[in-house]
Order: C-alpha cells, then structure tokens, then sequence
C-alpha cells in the first residue's frame, strides 16, 4: 500500500547530520505520517502540468489507466484532494502511481507540502470536468471561501494568498456545485439578478478574463455554475456564483457576493397516526402525539442533491428541508420531512448527515438520514411519487422486533453514509449489455435477466460480496463499513427455490424458481443489512441456516433427564403452518431433519411420525432477526429475571388480599402478568376467562422467618414451628409461600393466596418484616435465553395497570408458553401457539411439574456484510467523512486520526490502499 512518510525520508541520513556528536547505532525508523487528521475529499482528472488549463483539465471519466512514475503524462493523472482540518491544509495525492503518490506543493522545500487554505476547512467540492476545487473554512473571524484553480495544486509552491478567495458572515458547515441552466435559446445570466444574455462583469482577475479557469466548460448546457452553501449559525443557506469566486483577484478576501439567502423555516410535519386499539381494552394502545407547537431554530447541516432537490438536515429542528433548485437562483422551500420516530414519538429527532440515491429500476428515489440524538437510519421514499412525509416503515415490523419498525439501528452510530450505484462484474453476463436489469428466477426465462443467476458451485453469480445494484455504505464511528441493501438488482435471485409465507415471501408463486436456495426471501430486503454469508446451509459452501445445536431436551426439576416417548410426560412439537407448504424442516447439528406439515412431528424415512426427540420450528422470515446464537431454557412456571435480591413490603389488608409495594422492581417492565390482564387478553380472543387465575404469574415468598431463638417469637402470635411446618424454607418451599397476582402495577402488585394460605394473619406474622421474593409464572412455561432473557410486551396503562403493548412491532416479544389441550396439532396462529422472533412451537397438557424444563441451543446467527476500514485492528480509526470514486469503484474512507486515507473496492469489498 502507497504510504508516506516524512520518518522514511529522513531517517537514512540522520545518522550522518549529527555524526559529530557521536551516533553510535543507527536509530530505530518511526515513521512519521504525513497524512494524519483527514476530512472531505475530492477529486480531479489532470493532464500535464506544463500545458494549457483548458487542456490539462478533463472529465473524471477520462482517468482510468495508471502509469509507473508520476512525471508520466502519456495519460492524465487521477488526484485526491484532501482537506486537513488540523492544519487548514489540502493534500493532493496522485492516485495514478504507487510510486510517490503525495504531491509536493512546494519541492523547495524539503519534505512533502499540502496546499494552505483557510483554518478548520470544512468541505470542498470540485467541478465536473476538472477546472477547480472549492474549500470552506470554517476559521474563525476568517470565515469563507477558497478556489483552488487546477493549474495550481500541482508544486506551484502556494500560500494561501495564491486563492481567489472571499469572505462568508459565518461559518460554513456543507456545500455543493448546482447549475443555473441556461435559456431554451442556449444564453446564460451572469448572475441571478442579470438578465438572460447580458454580458458578464470582470471580477478584476488581474485584467485577464477567467484567469483562473473558465467554468463555462463545466456544465453539458452551457449553464451558470452556483456554489450553495450552508450557514448553520444563520439558519439557512446562501448562493454564491461559482465563476465570479474564481474570477477574483489571488491574496483578496472581499465578501462573498450573496446571490440569493434562504432562511428556513422549521415547520413540523403532523407526526404519524397510531393504529387504532382494539375497544377490548386488553392491550396499552400505542400514543397519539398531537404536535407540540413548539417552535425550532433551524440549524443546517448535511446535505444532499438528488435530482433538483437539495435535502438539507437538521441539528436544531426535527425536520429534513427539500428545497427546490431547478432555479438555484429562485431557491424554494418545499413541504419538510418529518423526523418522529415510532419507538419515542416524544423525542425531539434531530438530523446531521443525509444522503441520496440515484433512481432505481423502478424508478424511486431514496433519501437516508442519521438521527442524530441515537445514531439510527431514517429512510424516505422521496421520489416524484413518494409516499409519506415520515420515515418509511418496515412492511413486518413484527418479524424483528430487535430493529425499530422506522430506523435501522446498527451496532454503532454511523459518521457518514454514502448510496452508490455498483455495478459488480459478472463473468456470467455474456450480453455485453450496458443497461442494468434485476435478476429473473424465473426457470422458463431466457436472456440478460438469467445472467446474474447464482451458479450451481455458488462461484459466481449472484453473492453477498456481490453488489449489484444501488446500495447504502454506512461508515460507523467503531471503524467499520456496513452494507445496506437499497435497490438490489439480484434480491430476486436470491432466496428459497420454493417460496411460501413460511420463508417470508410477501407474493409466493407455485412452482421452483432459479435461485440460490437460501432460506429466507428476505436476505435482500430493502432498506436493511446486507447478509454478510449465503444464508444456506450446504456441504462445502457454509453452514447458516438457523436450527438447533441438537435435539431439545427435557429434565425434571431434580435434572432428572425424561425420555420423549415416555406418554406421561410433556411433549414440545413444532406448530404447523397454516397454508400448504412442502419442505418443512428443522436444521439440527450439521443435518437438516424433515418435520411434518400436518401433525410438527420429526418424519421418518418411510413418511412415519417419529417420536423419538422433542421439535419446534425455525422462524426463517427475517434473517435478522436471529441476533445471536443462545441457549434457550423453557422451565415450568419459572422464576422470572431479574427479582433476585429484591425485598419489598408486603401490606396485609384485611381483606384476604395483600398488597407488595417496591418502586425498585418496575413490574410491568419485567414483564409481570396479573389474573386481569390474562382475563383481558382472553376475552379479546374469544376465549373462557376461566383459566386465568390458574395462568396468572403468582409472587414466591422468598425470606425465611426469623431464627428460632429470635425474641420476636416471645410475643408473637404464631411460633417458629408453625410457620416452618406451613412455609418449609426456601429450599424446600411449601404452597403457601405462593400468592397469586390479581393485578398489576409497575410499583406494586394486588396479591391473594393459591389456596394454600389459612387466614390473612398467619403470612405477615412468619414473615413480619420486609420480604423478599420471586416472581414465577403460573401454570405455563416460561421461556428464557441466556443472552437476550425474558421476552414479552408489557407496557403501563393509562389507568397504571400491566397490559400487554398494541404495538404491532411486539408481537413476537413472547416468554410464555400457555400448554396446549387435546392431541391435535397446534397451528402457527392458534392461541395456544408460542412464537417468538427466533423459533415457534408449542407444549401438550401433559401433567408437568414446577421447575421441570426443555433445554435447547439455536445456532446459526445472522452476520452482516462488513468490513473494518482500517487493516490492523490494533490501530485507532475515528472516520470523518466517506466518498464513493465511481471511477474506480472504491469507496475513500477519511480519517481523523492517525490512518489518512483508506481506499475500499467495492467489488471485493477489500481494503485496495491506504495513504497516510
């Protein structure tokens, strides 16, 4: 990899400088990095630095060939040009060579020289073809503009007064080249307020017209090059003519001529209406937030130019600003995005990086945007047909719970994303077509389509490492590279050959398709992480289908194991599925073990039922949502997480009820069901609210009563043998020590007896003080992993009772398992069915026994596609900014730290050079 380094220069002849004063062994090289603290980069295509400016300058598209030195100009030279916010310089690296690629501003002097701009540069864009490169800085009380003419980046020793310059009232943050078209009859204005036609107005650079590069070159219609910049301070964004910048005299710092300011506005849009609870009460409807009427000082941040729109964030206001700029010099706020998220519509979401897509092949338009209070991704459809002015939302959220239904939350918050259009090469595609088309599954077709297939040996074709399509790159502050499926043109070729609800498929079709096999139609989904794997499990290629390390297993509450077939005991089977599916499985260990569709049995060879291991069934809808691999314990009116070590007072009534107050143990956060709630719930489906006092979760008494030699017993009105005869102690605990919770509250629970309990008097008098406790399920199941824990949606009411959440994105959040009557087989949507987002099945009425429990390890998590953009892991990386290089199809990954340049192929997503 090209690396530079002022410690490799001199560290040779050190020695012999300072001989004199005795060097006895030559000194340990320590290179020091030229490169170091990076932002925003840009690129330009330069010829021969000893021609004309009008033929040294070309189109980037013009730069594809590397030479061996960097005096060879048989070809022009490719150039980053790289702002260097600690020092207020630029780099300029010759991308076209390995030999000495950073250029020497200043060959004077000894060591490499960076260009000098103004302090605390904080963008810099570069015109289409070549002709310049402007830098903001950011400096302050030196607030502005620079233009860098690309006769001069090249060793032409600068300072910084060899810059057309020009000064801005307040700091600028973000900017971009836009064009003002030019009149149907092919006249220009020279400025906004100039008529179409009129002659331009010689800015004084030094008498020479255009002197420093002429930006008429620039733009396919001959149209006015503006710069549209942010000013974060000031609330909007100013228009600056591009070619008047230029036209200015070197070493002169007069103000910018503002063409057009627009202030923003900072109008909310109306937040999103929740779905409609169900009037059965049994669930806590998700809230309806009616705006604040608050009122937002806008401050500007990213932005980005898709089309004739320029999206702006936001870091004051929880908006995203569409402007209009098919007239930059007649800029026009359009209606604003919203930015309310669905898991905390209260939270004012603010905004600092967006980004957009080109048009997809069918022909939308996406808009990303990082919010910036938890780092989450928004994404807007924000084509000419665009849907909502809110964050789109996943068609089912309840897949996977783990992600909000609006935001793509990742493992660390992203600095900066970058939507690139990639066109991967495929040695399949024989056509030579150069329009893009999606993959066809389809068997029976014929043509481009069936070129991208992935092949029978999965050596080429359609793959995860493989983009093809238009794709989001998320650079995240932990130093990694994230992929995010936008446009994928393969997504179709990838997934079940046989596509059925079972496997997540929105429009199953009958017959067997062309494609890879996986096990999901979700492993390209949109707006969501790419698969890092093939989601297949096969010999020889990988082994990711989720599944079981092997067969559950079932103990007795002494660990006693319990043989399956044994028919008194309980029995866990896969629920079945509701619509005809032919290939229903249970990957186990490295083998994939047939299951049937009709009864969630293991089949035999000969199509019998076998009844020899315990079953369940794999979600396989959403890739995603298999987080981690786990052990799973699915126990017998189990103790549920996280009372351990709680004590709490526990107040008699008088009433036959008892009331346990502890504002510590947050109830309904926890998870606790009360008699009511079930009661509710199985009104709402149309079932007997009998058992519900059976079901309820019930409170363990936990304490033991004080010693016997205690003097509390001297007067009290039960004995230390009495209590013990009637509570046990907390290894052997006797029924009475449980209490049955009618209702409720996240500080405290409505308790009464099982049915274990004499009288009132007898439990506050064994246990006179605080107590403390366990809370367990009652006559059901609870299901517990050891990495995610207890899993359920209980949420507070209005009235402050435990419900259950309407939200449709918690409807798998399930830790409870409600055992099954009859022999029959359970459906995925009988109410006797447990599914949560990893697995479903369910449990028979067999008699069981408290702590009895089914053991099992799920395998195969999902891996997302990513890539650490620094090589040594050991090094710091604190990325700043990101820039896609279509040209070479490599993504530049800006460092603030110690790491300079990273340079990523996109089409082997590897690490290609780095430059620091």
């Amino acid at each position: 990899m090209p690396r530079l380094g002022l410690g490799s220069i001199l560290g040779g002849t050190w020695c012999a400088i300072v001989i004199g004063s005795g060097c006895a062994a030559q000194p340990t090289d320590t290179p020091v990095r030229a490169i170091q603290s990076s932002g925003p980069v840009a690129f330009v295509c330069l010829g021969d630095p000893d021609g004309e400016l009008s033929e040294m300058v070309h189109p980037i598209d013009d730069c594809t060939t590397t030479v061996e030195t960097p005096d060879d100009y048989s070809v022009p030279h490719l150039y980053a040009l790289a702002t260097q916010p600690n020092t207020g310089e630029v780099a300029v690296i010759d991308l076209s060579t390995d030999t000495n690629p950073l250029v020497d501003a200043n060959p004077s002097v000894p060591g490499p020289g960076f260009l000098p701009v103004g302090a605390a540069p904080t963008a810099i864009v570069a015109t289409a073809k070549s002709t310049a490169t402007f830098v903001a800085s950011a400096q302050p009380r030196y607030e502005g503009i620079y233009g860098l003419p690309s006769n001069l980046v090249r060793g032409a020793s600068p300072r910084l007064t060899s810059w057309p310059a020009c000064a801005l009232p307040a700091a600028p943050e973000a900017m971009v080249l836009v064009e003002d078209p030019a009149a149907p009859d092919g006249s220009i204005r020279p400025a906004c307020d100039a008529a179409y036609g009129d002659d331009e107005v010689d800015a004084g650079c030094e008498g020479v017209a255009h002197c420093h590069g002429d930006l008429a070159t620039e733009t396919a219609a001959g149209g006015r090059l503006k710069l549209v910049v942010t000013l974060p301070s000031e609330g909007g964004i100013a228009v600056i003519d591009a070619q008047d910048l230029l036209d200015r005299e070197a070493g002169t710092r007069d103000p910018c001529v503002v063409e057009r300011w627009l202030p923003l506005a900072a109008d909310v849009p109306p937040p999103p209406t929740p779905e409609p609870a169900p009037a059965s009460g049994a669930c806590v409807p998700e809230p309806t937030i009616e705006p604040s009427g608050a009122t937002y000082q806008p401050i500007p941040a990213g932005i980005a130019l898709g089309g004739d729109q320029l999206y702006v964030s936001d870091r004051g206001a929880p908006v995203i600003h569409r402007l209009d700029l098919s007239d930059p010099c007649d800029p026009r706020e359009l209606p604003a995005l919203g930015t309310a998220s669905a898991e905390d519509p209260e939270r004012t979401a603010t905004t600092r990086s967006v980004a957009v897509s080109p048009l997809t092949l069918d022909l939308h338009r996406y808009l990303y945007a990082i919010d910036d209070i938890d780092g989450s991704i928004m994404v807007y459809d924000v084509s000419d047909t665009g849907g909502s002015a809110q964050p789109l939302s996943r068609p089912h959220p309840e897949y996977n719970p783990f992600q909000p239904r609006d935001r793509v939350r990742l493992g660390s918050p992203p600095r900066e994303i970058v939507i690139v259009q990639h066109l991967a090469d495929d040695a399949n595609d024989t056509t030579g077509a150069t329009t893009p088309v999606y993959c066809d599954p389809d068997p029976n077709a014929s043509g481009p389509a069936t070129d991208y297939r992935t092949a029978d040996d999965f050596e080429s074709g359609a793959a995860p490492g493989k983009l093809r399509g238009i794709f989001a790159l998320a650079v995240l502050m932990s130093g990694d590279m994230v992929v995010i499926d936008v446009d994928d043109y393969d997504a179709a070729c990838r997934g079940p050959t046989r596509q059925n609800e079972l496997y997540g498929c929105s429009d199953p079709v009958s017959g067997t398709l062309a494609s890879s096999g996986e096990f999901s139609c979700l492993v390209s989904e949109p707006h969501q992480v790419r698969a890092g794997t093939f989601l297949i499990s096969r010999d020889g290629i990988t082994d990711r289908e989720p599944g079981l390390a092997a067969f559950p297993t079932l103990n007795d509450a002494d660990g006693t194991l319990i043989d399956p077939e044994d028919p008194g005991s309980p029995r866990m089977l896969a629920t079945t599925p509701t619509t005809g599916v032919t290939d229903f499985r249970i990957r186990v260990g490295s083998e994939t073990r047939v299951l049937d569709p009709a009864s969630g049995y293991l089949q035999t060879a000969n199509g019998d039922d076998d009844l020899s291991e315990h079953t369940l069934a794999m979600n396989l809808e959403d890739p995603r949502a298999q987080l981690v691999d786990q052990n799973w314990t699915v126990t017998y009116e189990g103790a549920l997480p996280g009372f351990r070590d709680h004590f709490a007072e526990l107040v008699n009534n008088q009433d036959g009820t008892f009331t346990l107050r502890d504002v510590t143990s947050a109830f309904c956060h926890r998870g606790v069901q009360s008699q009511n709630a079930i009661a509710a719930t199985l009104t709402d489906q149309g079932l007997d609210t009998a058992p519900a006092a059976a079901l309820a979760d019930y409170v363990q008494i936990f304490s033991e009563p004080p010693v016997s030699t205690d003097s509390y017993w001297d007067q009290s009105a039960c004995t230390y043998a009495d209590c013990s005869s009637l509570f046990g102690n907390r290894e052997t605990p006797r029924e009475a020590r449980d209490l049955r919770i009618v209702e409720a509250y996240d500080d405290r629970l409505e308790l009464t007896s099982r049915g274990a309990l004499p009288d009132d008097d007898t439990l506050k008098c064994c246990f006179p003080g605080v107590v403390e406790f366990r809370v367990r399920s009652g006559a059901q199941w609870t299901v517990i992993g050891d990495q995610l824990g207890f899993l359920h949606h209980m949420d507070v009411a209005e009235d402050g009772t435990c419900r259950p959440s309407c939200s449709p994105d918690s409807e798998r959040l399930e830790g409870r398992v409600r055992p099954a009557p009859g022999t029959e087989a359970v459906t995925d949507d009988d109410p006797f069915a447990f599914k949560n987002p990893f697995f479903r099945f369910t449990i028979d009425a067999q008699p069981s026994t408290r702590d009895m429990q089914f053991n099992f390890s799920t395998k195969s998590r999902f891996e997302p596609l990513l890539l650490h953009v620094v090589p040594d892991d050991e090094l710091d990386v604190q990325p700043t900014a990101a820039t896609y290089l279509r040209v070479t199809g490599e993504l530049v990954v800006s460092d603030g730290s110690l790491q300079g340049l990273t340079f990523i192929d996109l089409s082997n997503l590897a690490i290609t050079r780095q430059y620091n």
